[in-house]
């Protein structure tokens, strides 16, 4: 408590128990009951009431029960962190995925390193979510929702609980159907829709009759992620994405396209052979590791292509064999 009775606010930031800073969330007025178990800073009070200025900005605040402050507080506090700490492992990621590499060029035994290479980037993407932050944010989410009777918060709940099943119990060396991959790509879909408004707009277009075709694990989510981070985030206008199938000989074509500013071919060239990460920081790593897993898994001409030009934005198609099954089988 301040020296006028207000109740400063703020969220600790923290990764693996070390206390980096703490984000500054506001003053607040707490009712009888929250008043008790809090300390003051000072001993000092200060009566306003005699400036009018004073007590018309204090009377207008609103007071809130401790019992909401707290699951508030619980709320940022986990998806704060979880937020940090995914950050914090795409770092440790890119130092892997820079050693991978060196170390590929100096033994030249190529099989073995990419058998390696891949079980690391599949144990990455995954460690990527943090289970111990995102069951806070369940556990969070489900009690604010008991309390304001949201239906929004309730469909973000389920959303991200099947993301989460989906996430963690899922065995990343066997091959998923289309159809699991594309329900969890709605489910990420929906949780940024809530949290973007009108700035996201997206389509998906996969008729049912290919969901029965395989797909490894975790291919488009990482592709619709990177679009949202460096197309929807970046302009105040927002953008659309759309996710297309089309069936060409013996492979079925998934496009993921935004309508962002596009990017060159020789931006293309670097995210693709890994050395965009020398002059941006994480940009790219998802498309990067989709890339190389779909090379693992199908040879090096099954790899991700990438359709883009200056101001006409940017179609990511990645093919899936028909006849994948037995190839996934790795």
């Amino acid at each position: 408590k301040c020296h006028a009775g207000l109740i400063d606010f703020a969220v600790p930031i923290m990764v693996s128990d070390h206390y980096l800073g703490a984000i500054l969330a506001g003053q607040i007025l707490l009712e009888n009951d929250g008043k008790n178990v809090l300390t003051s800073i000072i001993d000092v009070t200060e009566d306003y009431s005699k400036n009018p200025a004073y007590k018309e900005a204090y009377d207008e605040l609103s007071i809130i029960p401790l019992k909401r402050i707290k699951a508030a507080a619980q709320m940022m506090y986990a998806m704060t962190n979880y937020i940090v700490e995914k950050q914090f492992v795409n770092i440790i990621q890119e130092e892997l995925t820079k050693n991978d590499l060196k170390l590929m060029e100096a033994m030249n035994v190529r099989s073995e390193l990419e058998k390696s290479l891949k079980e690391a980037e599949l144990k990455a993407l995954q460690a990527q979510i943090n289970p111990h932050f995102l069951f806070n944010v369940l556990n969070t989410i489900g009690r604010l929702a008991l309390i304001e009777n949201a239906s929004k918060t309730e469909t973000m709940i389920y959303s991200f609980a099947d993301m989460m099943r989906y996430t963690l119990k899922k065995n990343a060396h066997e091959p998923v159907s289309l159809k699991e991959e594309i329900n969890h790509v709605s489910n990420y879909l929906s949780i940024q829709k809530l949290r973007l408004g009108k700035r996201l707009q997206y389509e998906i277009n996969i008729p049912e009759k290919y969901f029965d075709i395989n797909c490894p694990f975790m291919t488009i989510q990482p592709l619709v992620e990177n679009s949202i981070n460096y197309v929807v985030e970046t302009k105040i206008e927002g953008g659309k994405i759309t996710i297309n199938a089309e069936l060409e000989d013996d492979c079925l074509i998934l496009a993921i396209s935004d309508d962002g500013d596009g990017v060159d071919s020789d931006t293309i060239k670097k995210t693709l052979n890994g050395t965009i990460y020398n002059e941006k920081e994480n940009s790219g790593i998802g498309i990067y590791n989709v890339h190389k897993r779909l090379m693992f898994y199908f040879g090096s001409e099954r790899g991700l292509k990438i359709k883009s030009s200056l101001g006409k934005g940017t179609t990511i198609e990645i093919l899936l064999p028909l006849s994948s099954k037995s190839k996934l089988s790795i």
